[in-house]
């Protein structure tokens, strides 16, 4: 018999107005439509410069396995400075309209995002499963503005409930794993992952007073 699974598709977001063909809202319609396979949501934006999209309403729960990747807007560039940060991130998320939204919510049992700017949400990456999924969040600017420098703070910057998450690129964290949802929401401050008594440390490039500067830090 033949699978009557779908093959793996590219959504490509090609302007920044909150709804239509083209739109981020409905790259992610299509691909919550797209089940049971690791599709794309890519960024081909035209003209120069940052592109910033300013939602009118909450976006849609991502709900189905999904690579939501801010480099592929032509331009863009992953960091590859192993001090501070030279990214160039052209893609901006802001929730300025909805400030008690979520801005990207994963409700899958895995996926990735990258190379995206997120701020002036309530929470600006929510990854959950009912602790039953594995996230990789790469390479963002959580609660800045596209340099990196000013800040532009979302309530909570990352906030999780899932079994797995691994936040950071070439230098990633640590995985983290069994904490409390409360326990990380870099933005602004480093917090921690893990039981009360079992936290585990965090390499985090987000939030503070320099956004920039990679800090490792734990609980004493």
């Amino acid at each position: 018999l033949l699978s009557s699974a779908l093959p793996a598709a590219t959504f490509t977001v090609t302007n920044t107005a909150d709804s239509g063909a083209g739109s981020l809202r409905q790259a992610i319609l299509d691909s919550n439509a797209s089940v049971g396979v690791l599709d794309t949501i890519a960024f081909n934006i035209p003209g120069p410069g940052v592109h910033t999209i300013s939602p009118l309403t909450a976006l849609p729960d991502v709900t189905d396995e999904i690579v939501i990747d801010g480099y592929t807007q032509p331009g863009s560039s992953p960091n590859s400075d192993p001090i501070a940060t030279n990214a160039v991130l052209l893609i901006e998320i802001e929730g300025s309209a909805i400030p008690g939204a979520s801005g990207l919510n994963q409700t899958i049992a895995g996926g990735t995002i990258q190379g995206l700017v997120i701020n002036r949400f309530a929470t600006g990456i929510f990854s959950h499963q009912n602790g039953q999924a594995s996230h990789t969040i790469r390479g963002c600017f959580i609660g800045t503005d596209p340099t990196g420098t000013v800040d532009l703070g979302n309530s909570d910057g990352i906030s999780i409930d899932a079994t797995s998450v691994l936040i950071g690129g070439t230098v990633p964290t640590l995985t983290v794993t069994g904490y409390y949802t409360e326990d990380v929401t870099l933005d602004g401050v480093v917090k921690y992952a893990g039981a009360v008594n079992d936290r585990d440390r965090l390499l985090q490039s987000i939030g503070g007073v320099n956004p920039v500067v990679v800090r490792q830090e734990q609980l004493p």
